[in-house]
């Protein structure tokens, strides 16, 4: 490995510490209580070391959330350009995605999760909220259009698509904070991934014409 290579390697893992301990410190403090300064202190970094990675608070927390969003956006691109899928098989992948995205990386679902309850969104410059806007229009739009064929097809109930969206991201993120916040009390209690598997059954049940 050459020299170039290792400087490569040592700043994405360099990169990779202050993302983690900003990830740590927003959820234990919000995001208004967490300082560049405690971030630095958490990874053992100065603070001007920070600055050479990431411009201000709001790039870090934009860095934390766009990498899962934007996983999700090419899972859904890829499901729904499968032709081979039905509507309900592509709902399925969807869901499978999502739940595959929170296992890769709990602590960025939890995340984006946590700040949706509070005002952080509000805090962030207007480009860090574009960001993040974009690439979230962009996967949920995704998922949009496959209730669409499915309502067009004559599979799905007729609704408003942006609601079934909004009730399958709902549903998925209020069982991953119910059962989470329950495996942590009690870490016998590792129910997600069936009660996930049977909320998913109920959804398109719910929504099924057949």
């Amino acid at each position: 490995m050459g020299t170039a290579e290792r400087k490569e390697k040592e700043k994405a893992r360099r990169r990779e510490d202050i993302l983690n301990a900003a990830k740590k410190l927003f959820l234990e403090r919000s995001f208004r209580g967490t300082t560049i300064e405690a971030i630095a202190q958490e990874c053992e970094l100065s603070t001007g070391t920070i600055y050479l990675y990431f411009k201000s608070k709001d790039d870090l927390y934009s860095a934390i959330n766009i990498r899962p969003l934007e996983y999700l956006d090419r899972e859904m691109t890829r499901i729904v350009e499968d032709d081979s899928l039905a509507v309900e098989e592509k709902l399925k992948k969807a869901w499978e995605a999502l739940y595959t995205n929170f296992t890769s990386d709990p602590v960025s679902l939890r995340a984006i999760l946590h700040f949706q309850l509070e005002d952080s969104l509000e805090i962030l410059s207007p480009e860090s909220l574009g960001r993040l806007n974009k690439v979230s229009r962009s996967f949920m739009g995704k998922i949009a259009s496959i209730f669409q064929a499915g309502i067009d097809q004559g599979r799905f109930k007729p609704a408003n698509v942006n609601a079934y969206t909004d009730l399958l991201w709902g549903a998925f993120s209020g069982t991953v904070l119910w059962e989470e916040a329950k495996r942590r009390i009690n870490p016998a209690k590792d129910f997600l991934e069936p009660t996930l598997d049977l909320g998913f059954e109920a959804l398109i049940q719910g929504i099924s014409r057949d």
